[in-house]
Parts: structure tokens; sequence; C-alpha cells
């Protein structure tokens, strides 16, 4: 005859409930941590000429969970984990999702010819868990100023002297911190090949006054006068007279 162990069996019955309840809880937790990283995140909006408020088409708009070091802004620690990227129609609009265990990301905006720069500071727009419906985001353009300055009004002499000074539409103050100084008979160039391109990046479709400062036979003359400087790849090359 055999004889069944009962303190055997019963420590087999609360191994057999040990190992049920672990595989429950195992469960449980596979499942919220499954939850906690499948959260998606969504992005709707439009992007325009802040100048201007007109649509900008073919914007690539990157979604990133993190700061990207290789972006225009180094935040410092560790990159994003999740990203994707999404592009503006011809109205402006774009819409993006990333699936994500972060509780919010960051847009990264680029297109050719324009920045951005968000109200508060920074290259990226920030975005918080749930997302952002309907976001109104401008970026500036930028113009390419490098005309050629030309002297009309009088004879021109290797002894004179002419100082270029563009200010805001706004704003005639006489701050030469922005200027750019001349001898000699010309025509000048306003920048030269210190600056890349050749050219002063500005803000686009933007009117901007300027201050001539010259000399003729020895005595100073002045001229203001406004430029406008739209949004383009092109350099602008138009001669100014004074």
């Amino acid at each position: 005859m055999k004889y069944i162990n009962i303190d055997g069996f019963a420590n087999v019955t609360l191994c057999k409930k040990i190992i049920f309840l672990g595989l429950f809880a195992l469960l449980v937790f596979c499942s919220v941590s499954s939850c906690e990283s499948n959260k998606v995140i969504m992005v709707t909006g439009i992007i325009v000429n802040k100048a201007t408020q007109k649509p900008i088409d073919s914007v690539k708009v990157k979604f990133n969970d993190g700061i990207d070091v290789s972006g225009p802004i180094d935040f410092g620690g560790t990159g994003p984990q999740h990203s994707d990227s999404a592009y503006t129609n011809k109205d402006g609009e774009f819409k993006i999702e990333l699936v994500t265990s972060s509780g919010g990301g960051f847009l990264y905006l680029t297109k050719e010819g324009y920045n951005y720069l968000h109200p508060h500071g920074g290259g990226v727009y920030p975005v918080d868990e749930p997302g952002v419906e309907n976001a109104y985001i401008q970026m500036d353009g930028i113009a390419l100023f490098n005309p050629v300055l030309k002297k009309q009004s009088g004879i021109s002499s290797d002894q004179d002297n002419m100082i270029f000074i563009l200010y805001e539409w706004n704003s005639l103050e006489d701050d030469e911190s922005n200027s750019f100084s001349y001898s000699g008979q010309g025509p000048f160039e306003y920048v030269d090949n210190v600056i890349p391109n050749n050219a002063y990046p500005l803000d686009g479709d933007h009117f901007y006054r300027y201050k001539i400062k010259f000399t003729t036979n020895g005595i100073w003359n002045t001229k203001i006068d406004s430029v406008f400087l739209p949004t383009s790849l092109k350099i602008f090359r138009d001669t100014i007279f004074y």
C-alpha cells in the first residue's frame, strides 16, 4: 500500500499557486508596459510665412521624442528613441504621429530659404502629451542681400568715403554697428567673400530703410531710402545709387 505525503502535496499545491500568481503578475506587467510604450502623440497644424502669413509647402516636419543632438541646437543629454517625419502640403498643412513611451517631444522644421525660431527661444517646437491640434507655426523667410553701391550724385574720386547703414523699417537710430565702410571711386559690393555665399542674410519679405553717408570733394552728404527684400534663394544684386 502507498501512502500520500500530505505535506508534500500541500507544498506542490502551494508552488502551483505561486507560479500561477507569478505568471498572472507578469502578464499584467507586460500589458501595462506595452500600453505605456505604445502611446500615440499626434500633432496637426499649418506652417506659414511670418511676414506674409501665406502657407509654406514642402516644409519637413521631424518629430522626435527627445532632443536631437545633431540638430540645429544641442541641449545635451541623450538623443531621441523614436522619430518620424512628414511634409506640409500646398496649403501648409501637416499631420504627424509618433508612437512612443515618452511624455512628449519636439518638432524640427526645415526648408531651404527659411528659418524657425520658437517665440520663447530655441529652434524647436515643443510638444507635450497627448499632442497638439491645429498648431499655427510661423517661419521666417530669408533674403540674401548684396547690392552694388554706385555713386551718381557727383564726380567720384579715389579720396571718396562712403558708409552704408541698413535699418529695420521702423528704425532710423544712428547705430553704425551693422554698417559697412568704403573708400575710393567704387562701385562697391555691400559685402565681400568673408560672408558665406557673398550675401548678407536678412528676414525676407520686409522693407528695410538704409542710410548712405558719402563725401563729394571732401564734404559729407546723406541719403535715406528704402528697399524691399523678398524671401528668395536668389541673391539681391540690384544697384543702389547715391
